[in-house]
């Protein structure tokens, strides 16, 4: 594998579990790491190591952009309707689900991207249904600020080395 497709990986690799990055972040953190290397070096290389396997492009309907975690079966993931955090969910579908929609539909599918959608529980309980609830059932009170914070967390908060 290329140098600066090892780089890239170790990017990507080293993201917290549960963890997407954009390919900007990607890049920004891979030149942190090594200062000549360009954009589309890190695009090359990102679809590269999609194409062999070693990561996954999460195109999660609703995002802007195709989000970039390290290859792990076994997930799904959920898109924040409100904060649009994306997590994984540990969740697998049984082999006998996806040869029956194969048999009965006569087609082949070779991969599976699940994305549910609703609220995390931060804007669930901080500001979303559950306190929607308590207002529509309690006596009329003046509106409070939103304390949902509105940036998401930076994938690379710590970076390693």
């Amino acid at each position: 594998m290329p140098k600066n497709y090892r780089l890239v990986f170790d990017v990507v690799s080293a993201q917290p579990p549960g963890t997407h990055a954009a390919a900007g972040a990607i890049y920004a953190e891979a030149r942190r790491r090594q200062s000549g290397i360009g954009y589309s070096t890190v695009y090359r290389a990102l679809d590269r190591l999609r194409d062999l396997g070693l990561v996954h492009e999460v195109r999660v309907p609703g995002t802007t952009s195709a989000l970039y975690e390290p290859a792990r079966d076994g997930h799904a993931h959920f898109l924040c309707t409100r904060c649009g955090s994306v997590a994984d969910i540990d969740y697998h579908i049984p082999a006998t689900d996806v040869s029956g929609l194969n048999a009965n539909h006569g087609i082949a599918i070779v991969n599976v991207m699940l994305t549910f959608n609703g609220l995390c529980e931060a804007c669930r309980t901080g500001c979303g249904v559950d306190q929607a609830a308590k207002r529509r059932s309690s006596p009329a009170r003046p509106s409070t600020s939103n304390p949902v914070p509105t940036t998401r967390p930076r994938a690379f908060a710590n970076p390693p080395g």
